[in-house]
């Protein structure tokens, strides 16, 4: 027998070509099984060789049936097909007419990209397709192993479709999903359901997109977050180079640095991890809680970029039209710098501040922050502080540099260097104007009581003082030059978040949903879901068990076995998965009848306590 006679057969099999027996048979014995004539054929010293046209199979027996043309193969099984591959079995059952091959037992397929393992496959040799359906594993020559319930292999596109509990190995990476299709050649591995991804250097969960193992390099796209041990990045779309550290974010982007507590929202955003660079542009908003928990600093501008170096030490940038909101200070300017290290903050081009009373302006100014509260503030030219007093009168000091030192969120002196100039309403018990003092030298310092009275003015170097009593006072007397009050300018805690006031972390789909529910949790309603949310969370909060029981409009359209009740009890657990940072976001689907109602709530089971619940009728 020549090997060479086999693969000299036609290129082109016709549909119902014989199964031909070739070589190896010792024992030929025939017999009919209902009405069928079936050869049973045992192996001499060497395997028995059956072909068909350019396929051709080896096993130790078999039986053929002639009429069916279809053989049962047993014992060492090897199938040959034309494009190379190779499969190997305890037991073949093969039909000629269809070209099924159904291989049970330790099987193995083989071509040059990838080995299958399965008990059970099922091979079509017009379509060049396996299929695996009990649990499977596909090994690549790269190393890379993936294992599934379910599994496709086409031989000629060298694309596996794997699904139902599938996992990805490869050296460096470890992935999970339910549903992924896997090119061989490529080596890329497409995701098309939740999937999430464990590398040496983090942690990704996504819903959909691709990534290329030999690369490094990702596209995800649906709601996807990456964490590692220094930063967490969610987005809608996510393009990221492993190798590289590299990362662009699109849509609804939220980065969080772990170490700082630092959480940064934007349209979107840039990482570049060998540089120790985040970008985040457009409607940028920067939220960072303080150690003590009793305050938070919220900080707008158009483009955010964070910087860590040896060298500097971390640090914000954040520019143009910047707003920055803290319960003991709010301000705006065009750009900012933040130096953690040092813990100051700079503002630049035309700043503009208040603390408490205080409304502080100059052409730059830097605040020192010491224990999470203001320490100093220094203004750098043309510095302007304007206070209020108990009548509403506008104090002021005005010099070429301005230093206020502060204490528990207070003014406690004001040193000015330079043109010293000074207003101040005289006040009997807080309640009665009895004159104004104006003073004008070189320096001037002044100290101001707990209570944030004025209680002393040290003058230095040719000091002017008039003093004018009430009778006397014109209007131009109460105000220094470019006196000017920008109150109405001053942020509040919405407009510094803006956008985030609200849907702080919500995707693009879920900005039209109706807010039902304010409660612990916001709850947003929208065509077949309901979205949690909630910012500021913590484990322990999602950790509570959810109560949520959705009644419709026709009975009928749920179970015999719910319909006693009335209503469909979706009750759950939030998964520590949709918390990102401090702020938890999770989408439940809702039954696809006509729903009348909606109670939903949160549950305290050992306490055997409701915290919140809210009843929604349609």
């Amino acid at each position: 027998f020549s090997i060479s006679k086999i693969w000299a057969q036609t290129e082109n099999p016709t549909k119902n070509s014989r199964i031909e027996l070739k070589s190896g048979a010792k024992l030929l014995i025939g017999s009919r099984i209902n009405g069928e004539d079936v050869r049973t054929v045992i192996k001499d010293e060497q395997q028995l060789l059956f072909i068909q046209d350019l396929t051709s199979m080896y096993c130790d027996s078999a039986n053929q049936f002639l009429q069916r043309n279809h053989i049962e193969a047993f014992g060492n099984i090897v199938m040959y097909d034309a494009d190379s591959t190779k499969l190997v079995g305890d037991t073949l059952y093969y039909d000629g007419n269809t070209r099924l091959a159904r291989l049970r037992g330790n099987v193995r397929m083989f071509d040059k990209e990838m080995i299958v393992t399965t008990q059970h496959l099922n091979y079509d040799l017009n379509t060049k397709t396996g299929y695996y359906f009990n649990g499977g594993t596909v090994t690549d020559t790269s190393g890379t192993v993936l294992t599934s319930e379910k599994g496709y292999y086409h031989t000629d596109t060298k694309q596996v479709h794997f699904k139902g509990n599938v996992a990805y190995n490869s050296p460096d990476t470890h992935l999970e999903s339910d549903t992924l299709t896997y090119n061989t050649l490529s080596k890329i591995v497409f995701f098309n359901a939740e999937t999430k991804i464990k590398t040496r250097d983090g942690f990704l969960v996504t819903q959909g997109g691709e990534y290329n193992t030999e690369l490094g390099t990702s596209i995800f796209q649906g709601r996807s977050n990456i964490e590692t041990s220094e930063y967490l990045i969610s987005a809608d779309i996510l393009d990221y180079d492993k190798l590289l550290e590299k990362g662009i974010a699109q849509k609804n982007v939220s980065f969080y640095l772990k170490k700082d507590k630092i959480t940064i929202y934007g349209n979107i955003g840039k990482h570049d991890g060998l540089k120790g660079v985040s970008e985040v542009f457009g409607d940028a908003l920067m939220i960072k809680p303080d150690d003590s928990g009793k305050d938070t600093l919220f900080l707008a501008a158009d483009t955010l970029i964070s910087i860590s170096d040896t060298v500097v030490g971390k640090r914000l940038l954040a520019f143009p039209k910047v707003k920055i909101y803290r319960q003991d200070f709010q301000g705006k300017c065009d750009s900012l710098a933040y130096l953690f290290t040092d813990s100051i903050i700079k503002f630049y081009d035309d700043p503009l501040l208040w603390a408490g009373k205080n409304q502080l302006t100059a052409d730059s100014i830097a605040i020192k922050m010491k224990n999470n509260v203001i320490d100093t503030m220094n203004l750098y030219a043309k510095a302007f502080v304007i206070s209020l007093d108990t009548l509403l009168n506008y104090n002021q000091i005005k010099g070429r540099q301005i230093t206020a030192a502060f204490k528990k969120n207070k003014i406690s002196n004001i040193l000015v260097n330079g043109n010293a100039e000074s207003v101040f309403h005289v006040l009997q018990n807080d309640t009665l104007f009895t004159g104004l003092n104006r003073m004008q030298c070189g320096d001037m310092k002044i100290i101001f009581s707990t209570a944030n009275k004025l209680t002393e003015i040290l003058f230095v170097n040719q000091p002017e003082a008039r003093y004018i009593p009430p009778r006397k006072l014109k209007e131009v007397d109460r105000f220094l030059e470019n006196f000017t009050w920008r109150l109405d300018e001053k942020p509040n805690k919405n407009t510094v978040k803006g956008t985030y006031h609200n849907l702080t972390a919500l995707g693009e789909k879920h900005k039209k949903s109706k807010l039902i529910a304010d409660e612990l949790f916001q709850v947003f309603l929208g065509d077949s879901s309901l979205v949690f949310y909630r910012a500021d969370c913590h484990v322990a909060d999602i950790k509570l068990p959810f109560l949520l029981h959705i009644f419709p409009e026709n009975k009928k359209d749920i179970s015999i076995e719910n319909r006693q009740k009335g209503y469909v009890n979706l009750g759950f657990e939030i998964p520590e998965q949709a918390l990102f940072g401090r702020n938890a976001l999770y989408e439940l689907v809702l039954p696809k009848f006509k729903i009348a109602k909606i109670i939903v709530g949160q549950q305290d089971m050992e306490r055997k306590k409701t915290l919140w619940k809210k009843k929604i009728e349609f």
